[in-house]
């Protein structure tokens, strides 16, 4: 007959693999579903701020007053600007059931239609999800074309537009008179003109004048509130719809100025 003390190391180390097996088991079970949890929490963020809502931090003071640098926004990308009769009739009221009308304010991509791998764009989007849309493995170029703005859109196709004193005036296709892009416009919005020395030159900076400019078909004017500083459609001409990434619709940092847009 075995001693007591030998049968009861042996339960006792039976019970400890036991005991291991079924812990190893459960972590496993909890490891699973944290990334099965993480993987739909990523999933679900990421189809909302591709078809829904996604952030963007305002980097320059170009739309001052209503935006300033630092503000973080909300923008839909619902919002469109392509013509009914070129819109496919199912997607559109899926994925564009937001139409832009003038005086709205727009995400201008101006790096849109350039070709990226599916890959680097995947992987651009966990980049961004997990710092917060504060970083990407996409380059983008340092020229003022190539960077995304925040603008507000004035121009539509078939506009004629010129400019007077920081002031943008539209005639609107089929329309005989022009008006003031204040008096179009069913949103109220101010602008901000700095004066400029009497020796600046019109051939350089942010011209207040502007001659007469006639939009094409799918050609859209944006602008900037500042107006004396904000590079917009004066410097780099009209953009097409692919360009507009989406409309601004709140802002939601710093808190105490929370407000729809």
């Amino acid at each position: 007959m075995r001693p007591l003390c030998y049968l009861y190391a042996m339960a006792s180390n039976v019970s400890g693999i036991e005991y291991s097996f079924f812990l190893r088991q459960h972590r496993r079970r909890n490891e699973t579903f944290l990334f099965c949890f993480i993987l739909i929490i990523f999933s679900i963020c990421t189809i909302c701020q591709k078809f829904l809502l996604f952030p963007v931090s305002v980097a320059s003071e170009s739309m001052q007053p209503q935006i300033n640098s630092g503000d973080i926004v909300m923008v839909t990308p619902l919002a469109s600007v392509k013509p009914v009769e070129h819109r496919i009739p199912v997607l559109s009221s899926i994925a564009h059931c937001v139409d832009l009308k003038r005086g709205d304010i727009v995400l201008v991509s101006h790096s849109a239609g350039k070709e990226t791998t599916f890959i680097k764009k995947a992987a651009n989007a966990v980049v961004m999800f997990v710092t917060f849309q504060r970083k990407s493995i996409i380059e983008n170029s340092n020229l003022v074309t190539e960077s995304d703005s925040v603008r507000r859109l004035v121009g539509f196709p078939g506009d004629t537009l010129y400019m007077k004193d920081c002031v943008l005036y539209i005639k609107p296709q089929n329309e005989s008179h022009a008006l003031t892009e204040f008096e179009l416009s069913d949103i109220q919005y101010d602008i901000f003109i700095e004066g400029t020395d009497a020796s600046w030159s019109r051939e350089i900076g942010f011209p207040g004048e502007m001659d007469t400019v006639v939009l094409k078909d799918d050609e859209y004017f944006v602008l900037a509130d500042d107006r004396s500083h904000g590079i917009d459609s004066r410097y780099y001409g009209a953009v097409n719809g692919r360009n507009i990434r989406g409309r601004l619709v709140l802002r939601y940092w710093p808190f105490s100025r929370f407000s729809l847009l």
